[in-house]
């Protein structure tokens, strides 16, 4: 059957021992976000920010690293240098967002969009294939797919478990809770 196919914890496993840096960084952007959303600063918005380009960039590395075969200890120097990168950049987020559209917004857009472009074709760096190149930018966007189909149906779930605590057993929750509840499910799947 469909559900027997999936093999949920042999993914994850996979996923984080693939890409250990990377999912660390998904984590602390996705938790980061909650703690923003409940202190509601603007101030606080630059960790969930820098998190979220460096979970790209070390995505991005960790392709890079599997792709040319680097060693162990190239590619921990290159999380350091990516670190520091990252520290750089973070100075660089304005400190409010109440600040006029500048052009760093601009710059994060187009690094969030090289980024996210890169992973399409840095496999394929090192040898073209155009067949190859065709089904892993595929399985890439069907997976992404799947993912979000699973994030849908997932909150979706939740939010009308906390709707029934709500309207069934007069819990009083703010209605934040369910973005609260959205952050990790994207973050996270």
């Amino acid at each position: 059957s469909f559900i027997s196919r999936i093999n949920f914890s042999g993914r994850i496993a996979e996923v984080v021992r693939r890409f250990p840096v990377a999912m660390l960084f998904a984590l602390i952007t996705t938790l980061t976000l909650i703690w923003v959303v409940d202190k509601k600063s603007a101030d606080l918005f630059r960790w969930p920010l820098a998190g979220y380009i460096g979970f790209l960039a070390m995505f991005n590395w960790t392709i890079f690293k599997e792709t040319f075969g680097l060693s162990q200890i190239k590619y921990w120097a290159g999380v350091v240098v990516i670190c520091v990168l990252l520290g750089i950049y973070y100075t660089s987020i304005p400190a409010n967002s109440q600040t006029e559209f500048s052009c760093f917004w601009f710059f994060t857009a187009g690094l969030s969009s090289v980024l996210h472009f890169t992973v399409s074709f840095l496999p394929f760096i090192k040898k073209r294939d155009n067949t190859a190149f065709t089904h892993y930018n595929i399985i890439v966007f069907l997976s992404w797919v799947q993912s979000a189909v699973y994030g849908i149906v997932f909150y979706l779930a939740l939010s009308l478990a906390i709707l029934a605590l709500d309207k069934l057993f007069d819990i009083r929750l703010d209605s934040i809770i369910y973005f609260k509840l959205f952050i990790p499910v994207t973050g996270i799947i």
